[in-house]
């Protein structure tokens, strides 16, 4: 969709960072290295889960028992913070529990996984109003490049 007959406008980029809950000692509770680690995915059909399920299948060596599933973000958060495994999850949604050390990233450049978020559009005329919403975008677009 990236090229005719389609327009897009890239509306973000970010990454995917695997993390879980610290201790006491704001040590990680869960680590990649160990067998079976409980793994908080996105349902497979999602985009996100697509691509952990992409990396993870790459990372042979990774040993992981599915703990959760959900398609949301915030909830998968919420079950990492309670302690419950590991999750990865977009940086712009854990960068205050990463800064209070609640959630610890497990560092691991080759697994931390980009991410972009598209806008697209027939490059055909459409109503006004969603051709202003368009331009819009497009103003939005060169502002955040």
């Amino acid at each position: 969709m990236l090229e005719a007959p389609f327009d897009h406008i890239r509306l973000f980029e970010s990454q995917l960072f695997p993390v879980c809950a610290s201790d006491e000692h704001g040590e990680a509770l869960f680590n990649l290295a160990q067998p079976h680690f409980p793994l908080l995915n996105y349902s497979r059909n999602s985009y996100m889960g697509r691509l952990i399920n992409r990396t993870l299948t790459r990372h042979s060596e990774l040993s992981f028992s599915t703990f959760f599933v959900s398609s949301m973000s915030e909830l998968l958060k919420q079950v990492a913070l309670d302690g419950c495994g590991i999750a990865w999850l977009p940086e712009y949604a854990i960068q205050q529990e990463i800064r209070s050390g609640q959630l610890v990233v497990l560092n691991r450049d080759e697994l931390v996984i980009p991410i972009q978020a598209y806008a697209y559009r027939m490059n055909t005329r459409m109503n006004p109003v969603a051709e202003r919403f368009w331009r819009e975008l497009r103003e939005l677009e060169i502002v955040l490049s």
